[in-house]
């Protein structure tokens, strides 16, 4: 029977996940929201922040946060609201697939979202009974 744990691993892997709470205020990627915002970032990278974007995007203040979160988790977006070179060659004019009509695309966008540095992960917090 094991009695240690190697440590070494996980340290090495520690910057590999961003845990995080609530950025997508409690909506799923709705579908249609991830070329509506690579679209509208394409035309404005400052659409996310403006105060009119509700009216823009046509979805709720708390849905253009959670639109916003959902492009970035996905990298198709980067931190300064700015397609990524992904998000050019799936979602662009002449993208791969601009309308996420094929599902390799969909695939391809999951693998997309839990690789290195994943920004979809949760972090919980643990309380102890006294």
């Amino acid at each position: 029977m094991q009695t240690t744990l190697n440590l070494k691993n996980i340290e090495n892997q520690a910057n590999l996940v961003n845990p995080i709470f609530a950025n997508h205020e409690t909506f799923h990627p709705r579908f249609g929201w991830l070329k509506k915002g690579f679209d509208a970032v394409e035309k404005n990278s400052g659409i996310f922040l403006q105060d009119d974007a509700p009216v823009r995007l046509g979805v709720g203040k708390n849905m253009v946060r959670s639109m916003r979160y959902w492009c970035n988790a996905f990298k198709i977006i980067d931190k300064n609201n700015s397609p990524t070179s992904f998000g050019e060659q799936l979602l662009g004019n002449n993208g791969w697939d601009p309308y996420l009509e094929d599902p390799a695309s969909l695939w391809l966008l999951h693998w997309n979202l839990l690789k290195p540095t994943c920004e979809a992960a949760a972090q919980k917090t643990f309380y102890v009974k006294q």
